[in-house]
């Protein structure tokens, strides 16, 4: 069993909290590190919440966005350090840093959602962007995608939301959401700002690539955030057929 509840914080998310089983939770709020609530169950009367010390970081700040346990000795956490996207890792005793590839070396980033179908697949989402693309084109940011194969995190090949490298302005690409239900199935969702303005964003794992699906948005004359979309959480419990 797995609940999370998440709500909006810049640019759109707060720290989720995740059920594990219903004597293991952790719950993700402010900066990096696990703040847990007072429980709230039937096991109210036995149970309680402690804190868990997490990695330190140096004075750029970080903080955890997400997080998924497949177990109680196995959980990842993501989010961003500094300007660089951030996982960390539980084995049942101690939080410690996981090494993630950078899209380059200038890039910044962060990570918003992680969802992981086994012990084995685990894919994480958020966005990431280049100081040196502010030369070439007006794309900001773009679709990050992350996957782990059991062994090491590495970045997945994203399907391109901008073709013609934009159309003038703030042009970004954003994942906020993935749900994994097997290694060939999962979905992300988010949002293109691209002038005129804000369309949702849904990308689908087949086990093969990542691809754009077409997706409505709440209005079809898209010009501003407020008749714009924005998808920020999903959640699947088969696989699409």
């Amino acid at each position: 069993m797995k609940v999370r509840r998440t709500a909006a914080t810049a640019p759109g998310r707060r720290p989720g909290l995740k059920l594990v089983a219903a004597t293991c939770c952790i719950c993700l709020l402010g900066a990096l590190g696990n703040v847990m609530l007072p429980p709230t169950t039937a096991e109210a009367a036995t149970a309680s919440w402690t804190i868990t010390p997490s990695p330190s970081l140096n004075s750029t700040g970080g903080q955890l966005m997400d997080v998924t346990c497949l177990n109680s000795t196995l959980c990842f956490g993501v989010g961003y350090s500094g300007i660089t996207p951030l996982i960390v890792s539980w084995d049942g005793t101690t939080w410690s840093f996981v090494q993630n590839t950078s899209p380059s070396a200038t890039a910044y980033g962060n990570l918003y959602s992680i969802s992981c179908a086994d012990s084995v697949d685990c894919v994480a989402v958020g966005s990431w962007g280049d100081p040196s693309w502010a030369t070439t084109s007006y794309i900001q940011s773009e679709p990050l995608i992350e996957v782990w194969n059991g062994i090491a995190w590495s970045i997945a090949p994203s399907p391109n939301p901008f073709p013609n490298g934009g159309s003038g302005g703030n042009t970004t690409a954003v994942l906020y959401g993935v749900s994994c239900v097997s290694s060939t199935s999962c979905t992300a969702v988010g949002q293109i700002q691209s002038r005129p303005g804000y369309k949702t964003l849904i990308e689908s794992w087949n086990g093969t690539a990542w691809s754009i699906v077409p997706s409505p948005n709440p209005n079809a004359s898209i010009t501003s955030n407020l008749n714009g979309g924005r998808i920020q959480a999903v959640s699947a419990t088969t696989a699409a057929s």
